[in-house]
């Protein structure tokens, strides 16, 4: 299996495999901080003197603080979307900071501590959350680097030999256990998607259902709030559908029906943009990060693609042509999103747009929810305190 999906799925799964290892990580940066700690406390009661305690301090002042970052990260969910970054710096200062101390024990005449380099390659591949990729990159110079380092130094032959013969069987199976563990995080993200893939689709059309539109949003709504974006919810509804069906039968209306879903999805082009059959009667489209500009546009589009198929509606006596009437919730950026706000305000948009006529759209903004605490600071809160 391959350790890249195509990029709207390589996010889908990113976002599941740092929920996965978050505690791991947690746990792990913080046994990082102690050992750090320790070391340091190690070196200074061991007398390490000149350039080597100078090295020791200026390692944990860099090692704890990236690590402390990393750590507050994982902690914080506004945070999270720069976990990954956080991380990888954590694992980079850690083994930038292990290749500096070996080289510098090297120049003094010393070898290097071949069991810390160990310790650290298994921290990086085994316990941060790496995928193997990013682990890769901290680790081979830290290994390449050490065993030159140790060359230098003099002593017996065969000493050397066998550490570094050690350490690389440590960063090969650590290395292995890496790609394996995420080798089988993929596996079981393609296998649970595809199970809610078939348990999330509308018979009918192909298309995800209600309850798979509606985790979806659920999600995105969380991301939206992370990254300060807004999002809007279309709401679409073919006119006069009953009729059609009535004229045309069964299967011309599911063959309607599918065009019209497949239209939907060519008009939501962007990664996270989102379709689906949310109700017998209605679709809905659910796009991230859309401006007053675009989303115009977007909705414009949706009906240019409705227009397009050119589905004949011999039960309309104006257009003789399939429709829809679109009612579209915009929730701005900077505001947090709830998603039964949005959800009522795109139907209460639809059905603005239907009592216009047939083939309108109605864009409206989602109202502010006030909080408990604006209520009560209000004219009404403060009538009541007075």
């Amino acid at each position: 299996m391959e350790l890249k999906f195509e990029p709207q799925i390589e996010r889908e799964f990113r976002g599941f495999y740092f929920a996965g290892t978050r505690q791991m990580v947690r746990i792990a940066l913080v046994l990082g901080l102690l050992f750090e700690f320790g070391r340091f406390a190690v070196d200074a009661s061991g007398g390490a003197g000149g350039a080597l305690s100078v090295t020791a301090a200026l390692r944990l002042l860099l090692v704890s603080f990236v690590m402390g970052v990393a750590l507050f990260s994982v902690q914080h969910a506004a945070l999270s979307r720069f976990s990954d970054q956080l991380i990888f710096a954590a694992a980079a200062a850690v083994s930038c900071a292990t290749l500096f101390s070996s080289v510098l024990r090297a120049a003094s005449g010393l070898a290097p501590l071949y069991l810390e380099v160990a310790a650290v390659i298994v921290f990086v591949n085994l316990l941060l959350g790496l995928r193997f990729l990013d682990a890769l990159w901290p680790t081979v110079p830290l290994f390449a680097g050490v065993i030159v380092a140790g060359g230098f130094v003099p002593g017996p032959a065969s000493a050397f030999a066998y550490s570094g013969l050690s350490l690389f069987l440590v960063a090969i199976v650590s290395s292995a256990g890496c790609f394996r563990l995420e080798q089988a995080a993929r596996s079981v993200f393609l296998h649970r998607r595809s199970a809610s893939d078939l348990v999330g689709r509308d018979d009918s059309t192909g298309i995800p259902n209600r309850r798979l539109f509606l985790e979806h949003l659920q999600s995105i709504i969380g991301q939206a709030e992370r990254e300060s974006q807004g999002l809007a919810i279309a709401m679409v509804r073919i006119d006069d559908f009953d009729a059609f069906e009535k004229q045309y039968g069964t299967e011309a209306a599911d063959a309607c029906l599918r065009r019209v879903a497949h239209a939907l999805m060519r008009a939501g082009r962007r990664p996270l943009d989102y379709t689906a059959r949310y109700s017998p009667k209605d679709y809905a489209v659910l796009f991230y990060d859309p401006s007053g500009r675009s989303i115009t546009e977007t909705v414009g589009r949706i009906r240019r693609q409705i227009a397009l198929l050119d589905i004949p509606n011999e039960a309309t006596p104006d257009s003789k042509r399939v429709t829809v009437s679109i009612g579209v919730a915009v929730s701005p950026r900077g505001r947090k999103h709830h998603q039964r706000s949005v959800l009522t305000c795109a139907a209460r948009a639809l059905e603005k747009a239907q009592n216009l006529g047939r083939d309108k759209m109605v864009v409206e903004e989602v109202p502010e929810r006030r909080s408990t605490a604006q209520i009560l600071t209000g004219p009404w809160g403060a009538a009541t305190r007075s």
